[in-house]
């Protein structure tokens, strides 16, 4: 018996000591550093542009204009080679938002003075109470439309209900001059949190605001247009991307785009 007592301890001895020897041998698993995943491709996210799911086809567009290794080269041969309406507009809208976001009629700072969203034409129109949308408990801002080349260009889409800014939720006192003083409060450059409501669910996304001034200067430029697409530096710009020639003729409107008075901190 104690013969038996003996040999069990050795054994015993024996696996710690293999244990010690080669932690590895024991918690393999857990010593492997987690794989960071690999981002898709340029030609993933435009095949992705016209996958069935809404949602896939958002994120993917998202994307695009987010990625700094798309070039003029790699968006005019997606356009080109795309067939489907649904990819071709999503592709065009990719196009546009990188045209105006390279567009700096005055070369302003893009990291000074106060910030701005790119959200166009918000009024106290815009404010939607709890009584007249039951998925709100506080009142929120719903966008409409937003601006080519800005921050909410990429991140907002119309129908979003923006219920809070910077970490804080709107209260009953909410109107287009608090929203845009919130938004003035932040700089150019700064990175501000947005809650909101998209399809019933909330949803917080964080960017970098752009400048209210480089807003303000576009917006000047972009009146005289009935549409954005009227802009003839933006349809030169296109017809050298799909490979078009001659340039698109230029074609000036007298019909402004939209109220002309100069966004405030939207």
């Amino acid at each position: 018996m104690q013969l038996r007592s003996v040999q069990l301890i050795a054994v015993t001895l024996a696996l710690v000591a293999t244990a010690v020897a080669c932690p590895h041998a024991v918690a393999d698993d857990d010593a492997k550093p987690a794989t960071p995943a690999t981002p898709p491709t340029i030609d993933q996210l435009v095949k992705q542009l016209g996958a069935e799911s809404f949602a896939d086809r958002e994120d993917a567009m998202t994307a695009l204009m987010q990625r700094d290794d798309l070039d003029d080269d790699k968006l005019g041969a997606a356009l080109r080679a795309a067939r489907d309406p649904e990819r071709r507009h999503r592709l065009l809208r990719v196009a546009l938002h990188r045209f105006y976001y390279s567009f700096n009629p005055n070369d302003v700072p893009r990291n000074q003075g106060p910030g701005a969203l790119g959200i166009v034409s918000i009024s106290n129109a815009n404010v939607v109470r709890p009584a007249q949308d039951p998925r709100l408990k506080r009142p929120a801002m719903i966008v409409s439309q937003t601006r080519p080349g800005f921050p909410a260009y990429v991140y907002l889409r119309p129908g979003d209900l923006i219920i809070g800014l910077g970490g804080q939720l709107f209260d009953d006192s909410l109107d287009q001059t608090d929203f845009s003083n919130t938004i003035q409060r932040y700089r150019a450059g700064e990175q501000l949190r947005i809650a909101l409501l998209r399809g019933g669910k909330r949803v917080d996304v964080t960017l970098t605001l752009d400048s209210l001034q480089r807003l303000q200067d576009v917006h000047q430029y972009l009146v005289q247009y009935a549409q954005v697409q009227m802009d003839p530096r933006w349809r030169s710009h296109y017809a050298r991307l799909v490979g078009d020639t001659p340039p698109v003729p230029t074609i000036v409107l007298d019909t402004p785009a939209e109220d002309t008075t100069p966004p405030a901190a939207r």
